[in-house]
């Protein structure tokens, strides 16, 4: 079988429009992509910052008001085996220009530095890639996006599928209708908590359960 070199790709290059905004510098027009949201998909990707992926400085030079700083990403694949991304620079201006007085200090730079090396070397494993090659220039293509997230965002977490599971768990271990109808009452609110379609399947389940214990099935005689 062979290898979809690919895979990672595809799986991260789509942007969720909401994390962007568009912006105009030196005449220059384009889409900022919020840095929160890059790590985000990240650790959706690979687990938590500094277990499954992270970034390593690697050089810092200042040259004529300008900071440019050198980062690697790292990951931890699925085999379990940590890879790297190639160094990339980002840059920021030590001083900015103000209309009247001379140039304040930019508190930022270094950070700003940063985050641009980690969002180009991001862009190596296939982030965002969707707004470098133009697609998202497509109105229609947006529009898709929006709805490819507005879906992920709906669909339940692992922590709230284990909670069903755990409800559903508890309306088996009633014995009685009694029981059920206080195991319901104990746990409303959890229940009420959960997403609708996760909702709906543990109050048919608890219905379920219940016909069951009011008319048991009976073995054939």
């Amino acid at each position: 079988m062979g290898t979809d070199n690919l895979a990672l790709w595809n799986k991260l290059k789509r942007t969720d429009p909401k994390a962007t905004k568009p912006f105009t510098r030196s005449g220059f027009k384009g889409t900022q992509i919020d840095p929160t949201w890059r790590y985000q998909m990240l650790t959706e990707a690979f687990g938590p910052c500094g277990t499954g992926w992270g970034y390593d400085i690697v050089d810092t030079q200042v040259h004529d008001g300008l900071v440019f700083v050198g980062a690697r990403l790292w990951y931890v694949d699925d085999t379990g085996q940590r890879r790297e991304s190639g160094v990339q620079y980002g840059g920021d201006v030590l001083f900015k220009h103000r209309k009247e007085g001379p140039p304040a200090p930019n508190d930022e730079a270094f950070k700003m530095a940063v985050t641009d090396a980690v969002g180009k070397a991001s862009l190596l494993l296939g982030l965002a890639a969707d707004i470098y090659m133009g697609q998202f220039d497509d109105s229609k293509y947006r529009e898709e996006s929006e709805a490819f997230y507005a879906a992920k965002a709906a669909e339940p977490t692992e922590g709230e599928k284990g909670a069903a599971a755990a409800l559903k768990l508890g309306f088996d271990c009633c014995e009685t209708v009694e029981q059920l109808e206080g195991f319901w009452r104990e746990h409303k609110a959890n229940i009420a908590d959960l997403p609708k379609p996760l909702k709906q399947e543990v109050i048919n389940y608890a219905g379920d359960r219940k016909r069951f214990l009011v008319t048991p099935a009976h073995p054939a005689e």
